[in-house]
């Protein structure tokens, strides 16, 4: 019996010492992975004339001309035959950033008039081409230096309308062009900036 436990003793030995010589030693060998994002920082714009009553959109415009006004006899007002929608994209991917509207004076080449206090600014956070949450609802004077941040646009982009005074559904402190608005050409213009 003595003998036997010796040998099976022998044998767990033999085989302890077997596992130890084959036992796998590990190692390391790290490897960086690597890659730096720029910054990326801009702005795209898309002007589009909408035609009233049937509000047909005209992509690809360039400017924003309402073009001559016509005089509503009714009403003893001059409207437009049209509105424009400016889509801005955000290409920016800092954690914050600002739009800076800055609207210089719709005004009469010659003498002081000017329209800022009869067109409409409207600023969209717009999330698909039918869905959308109004941001603000200004005149146009009182839409210069106005700032709009990144929780207020995304997920989505930045829309902005711009219609001349109905004298229904107009912004705060915008009026329509009464007919005692002098004739002439009135010209203005919209800088938008972005700070990330």
């Amino acid at each position: 019996m003595k003998r036997l436990l010796r040998t099976i003793g022998c044998i767990a030995m033999a085989l302890g010492l077997f596992s130890i010589c084959f036992a796998g030693t590990t190692s390391t060998a790290p490897i960086t992975v690597k890659a730096e994002v720029p910054q990326q920082s801009g702005l795209q714009v898309s002007i589009s004339r909408i035609d009233v009553p049937d509000n047909t959109w005209n992509p690809g415009q360039s400017s924003i001309d309402f073009g001559t006004l016509y005089y509503d006899a009714d009403y003893h007002i001059f409207r437009a035959n049209c509105y424009y929608a400016v889509d801005v994209g955000i290409l920016s991917n800092s954690s914050t950033y600002t739009i800076t509207h800055t609207a210089n004076s719709i005004s009469r080449s010659a003498g002081t008039e000017n329209l800022d206090n009869n067109v409409n600014v409207v600023f969209m956070q717009q999330l698909s081409d039918t869905a959308a949450n109004q941001i603000a609802k200004v005149s146009y004077a009182r839409s210069n230096g106005y700032n709009l941040v990144k929780a207020q646009i995304a997920p989505g982009w930045l829309r902005i309308y711009y219609g001349i005074a109905s004298g229904s559904g107009d912004a705060t402190g915008v009026s329509p062009i009464g007919a005692d608005k002098p004739a002439g050409t009135y010209q203005g213009s919209v800088v938008l900036t972005l700070t990330d």
